[in-house]
């Protein structure tokens, strides 16, 4: 049939019949759906069925944490900087700069696991005559005992004088190294600048009347660096302001002997410090006027000193003082004079693999500061009429090595330094004589020498 033969009301009679047979299509799929989720009949089905069986979700296999101490092995961790208890905060600011610091004691400051830690304890320091360091964090947390620094440089750590700043124990030769020498703890500094975040430690010191700083460069991997200083200092000390060599400055409360400061800018090791006391005492610290680990002052007072020339031996030479200045002329000829090795050689006692090692230091990185050593000669003891220990003392490279022991021989009727003497100092520059020999090393002390 045409659809021009097609009457009107037909055509609009078919289409609601279309509308109906659609609409009732609808409902039966609207209708099983809502079967299959009340889950319909359960009769008998002529069709088998599949049980499907739910995947375990994560949170189903992995237990809850148990607290913040506890861990749950699994896939490895990956070099996180800090796995322990939380930490006591020593000092927390924003600087005006918006650097966002936190200083917290570390290593040496630990309080009492069992014990409650309270933010922004202070803490303090004590020490008993039995040579240990009691650590403290306000009325946070009752005290605890910590070992007292460990022996370096095979010196027995001093005890501590919290009163006066000093170290009142000493080593078995009398020696008192002064209490800022040694680090008796440490921190962890966490800064943060313009969403760049900064990790940082260093050590911490007894408290004494000496100013301690530690630097830390930050922000240079994003592009925003800035400098950090953590300053240890006196505890009647209430504000810290440090002004860098380049002008950049800021100022910081002071607790507990503690100060944090920061700045933008690259790292800048010149700087200059204005300490404010609680009776409105001010003092101007200078860079160089804080001792830095390893530096000529740093060494003078924290290097044991070593031990003395041995007794005089029971044969002296018939005329000691002119031998004394025989040996002093040979090591003139031998350290001090500008003529070449092969003229200065006749001071050795031996000379083998000598030459081919000042070449080797010659060409190497500290060729220069080799050539420009300055040499000390100091005391001497005959062993022997014919053989004679003595110290001196070599400054090179900004280093000044005090307390070093020669040894000189007489032979055939001249005073000879040894083969020893030379390639220790040699060694010094990462060189050594072929073939090796030891340094030179006294048989035994009369007693103790050095300056304390």
């Amino acid at each position: 049939m045409r659809i021009s033969d097609t009457d009107p009301s037909e055509v609009g009679g078919g289409s609601r019949k279309i509308w109906w047979v659609a609409s009732g299509i609808l409902a039966l799929c609207i209708g099983g759906a809502v079967f299959a989720l009340v889950g319909g009949d359960h009769g008998t089905s002529d069709e088998s069925t599949v049980p499907v069986t739910a995947q375990p979700s994560v949170a189903d296999t992995v237990p809850a944490p148990a607290g913040p101490a506890t861990t749950v092995p699994g896939y490895p961790d990956s070099g996180s900087d800090y796995l322990g208890d939380p930490l006591t905060v020593l000092a927390r600011r924003t600087t005006p700069d918006g650097i966002s610091l936190v200083l917290y004691a570390l290593a040496g400051f630990q309080s009492d696991s069992s014990q409650p830690l309270v933010p922004g304890a202070v803490i303090s320091i004590s020490s008993n005559a039995g040579g240990v360091i009691t650590v403290s964090a306000g009325n946070a947390a009752p005290a605890v005992a910590v070992p007292a620094p460990p022996t370096t440089l095979g010196v027995v750590p001093p005890r501590i004088d919290v009163s006066v700043g000093s170290a009142v124990g000493s080593s078995p030769g009398g020696w008192n190294p002064p209490a800022w020498c040694f680090a008796t703890g440490s921190y962890r500094l966490t800064s943060v600048r313009n969403g760049s975040v900064s990790v940082a430690n260093g050590p911490t010191y007894a408290p004494s009347g000496q100013v301690r700083v530690t630097l830390h460069d930050a922000g240079q991997a994003d592009g925003t660096p800035y400098r950090v200083m953590v300053a240890q200092v006196p505890a009647d000390v209430t504000s810290v302001t440090v002004r860098f060599a380049d002008g950049v400055s800021d100022t910081a409360p002071a607790a507990g002997g503690y100060a944090v400061l920061a700045a933008p800018g690259g790292f800048n090791g010149k700087f200059s410090l204005r300490l404010t006391g609680s009776q409105g005492k001010v003092t101007t610290v200078d860079w160089t006027q804080i001792p830095a680990e390893g530096d000529a002052r740093w060494q003078r007072a924290c290097t044991p000193p070593p031990p003395g020339l041995p007794a005089p031996g029971a044969q002296q030479p018939a005329n000691p003082d002119a031998e004394r200045t025989a040996i002093s002329n040979q090591f003139d000829l031998l350290f001090r004079s500008s003529k070449p090795f092969a003229e200065r050689r006749a001071a050795l006692d031996d000379a083998t693999g000598v030459a081919d090692a000042l070449d080797q230091v010659g060409q190497g990185q500290f060729g220069d500061a080799a050539k420009q050593a300055e040499y000390a000669f100091g005391d001497l003891v005959f062993a022997s009429p014919t053989r004679a220990w003595f110290q001196y003392e070599l400054t090179a490279n900004g280093t000044h090595f005090t307390g070093r022991f020669g040894e000189a021989n007489r032979i055939g009727g001249s005073w000879k330094i040894s083969r020893a003497t030379i390639c220790q100092d040699i060694a010094l520059a990462g060189v050594a004589c072929q073939p090796p020999t030891d340094p030179v090393q006294p048989p035994g002390p009369a007693g103790v020498s050095g300056d304390t």
